[in-house]
């Protein structure tokens, strides 16, 4: 909660004053004012899949929610079956192309034999292999492609792609972020699709990411918010500065050019 740490008057006034002038917070046109068209992304539509499962995890008499992070481990493994087929289920009923995310090697394995012209790019492929196929993803020649988003969550422009799956969660927020903003960018034309499918099991692993969504939202409105007006104010006041160049001198090539 911000509101913890945020000055209060005339202190908190002059902290986020001191803040615009070396730097902007701001997310879109009109936190500066301007106008939002042509700005504005395709809508993101988020669906939650979650597959039942009577797998009791090794060490364990019943099916219990995993709370610890060995519990979490046990309990991927032991619904990864589950948790594939209702992927593959997913993906069979829209043709156009897919981004699937896994997080275990096993999985990764899985979804390239149970999905129809999947492939995967995993760690231990070359580099000439990774670079090629997310080539080929990005130009639309590969229908399904497979990793894992600490192999293709960065960097990476996938705007020919409108769906999205993510085949469980781990609890980094950070590689949620960036594995969904590989389609969710400038460029893309029509509304993004994410799918997240975990486990009765893994409840508390999408509760633990959607919490840390919610605290960054509410951070960087509290942020604009605050610095709305001297950023504003700052670049607004901004103006365009021009040296005018009077050369005097003739300009020598030499012979060799």
């Amino acid at each position: 909660d911000t509101s913890k740490w945020l000055l209060k008057g005339h202190a908190a006034n002059e902290f986020w004053k001191w803040i615009a002038s070396w730097a902007v917070m701001l997310r879109k046109p009109s936190d500066l004012g301007y106008s939002d068209e042509g700005f504005v992304l395709p809508k993101v539509h988020i669906h939650h899949h979650t597959v039942k499962t009577d797998v009791v995890m090794e060490g364990y008499l019943f099916a219990i929610e995993a709370r610890t992070l060995e519990e979490r481990r046990k309990a991927r493994k032991a619904s990864m079956n589950d948790r594939v087929a209702k992927c593959a289920e997913i993906v069979s009923q829209n043709a156009d192309p897919w981004l699937v995310w896994c997080d275990l090697n096993a999985e990764g394995d899985a979804l390239e034999d149970a999905i129809t012209s999947a492939v995967q790019i995993a760690g231990s492929d070359t580099n000439d292999f990774k670079e090629r196929t997310m080539l080929d993803f990005a130009d639309g020649n590969v229908p399904v492609l497979v990793s894992k988003p600490s192999i293709c969550g960065y960097g990476m422009n996938f705007q020919v792609c409108p769906n999205m799956a993510f085949v469980g969660l781990s609890d980094s927020y950070e590689m949620y972020y960036q594995a969904k903003k590989r389609i969710d960018r400038y460029g893309q034309t029509k509304e993004v699709h994410i799918h997240i499918i975990t486990s009765e099991l893994e409840s508390s692993v999408l509760k633990n990411i959607q919490r840390k969504e919610k605290d960054a939202q509410r951070m960087a409105d509290e942020m604009v918010q605050h610095m709305q007006v001297y950023n504003t104010e700052s670049v607004h006041g901004t103006t365009r500065k021009v040296d005018a160049y009077n050369p005097r001198k003739q300009m020598i090539i030499p012979n060799w050019l």
